[in-house]
């Protein structure tokens, strides 16, 4: 599916979409920020089939006693039967 859009809204259909992201750090290599833009078409020739979706990620990495990557993305699309939809995850390794 595409972020930022309800699963009522993308029910049955099949999409094909492609995404841009500009990653850059913040701080010392362990925060990062990406903007992103999420483009998708059903092909269904509707006027309302093109869903576009904006969003950001923030990204946090340490390495010491373990490893570990936070994740946080928030994404919302355009138009009326859009929604924001976020994410948050945090993984760990030893």
């Amino acid at each position: 599916g595409i972020p930022g859009y309800s699963n009522e809204r993308q029910t049955g259909k099949r999409y094909v979409y492609t995404s841009a992201k500009y990653r850059t750090n913040i701080i010392n290599k362990w925060l990062y920020v990406a903007p992103s833009i999420i483009i998708g078409d059903g092909f269904d020739n509707l006027p309302d089939d093109l869903l576009v979706s904006f969003g950001f990620e923030i990204e946090s990495f340490w390495a010491k006693l373990s490893d570990g990557v936070i994740k946080f993305k928030v994404y919302t699309g355009t138009g009326r039967t859009s929604e924001t939809k976020t994410l948050f995850k945090v993984s760990f390794r030893w």
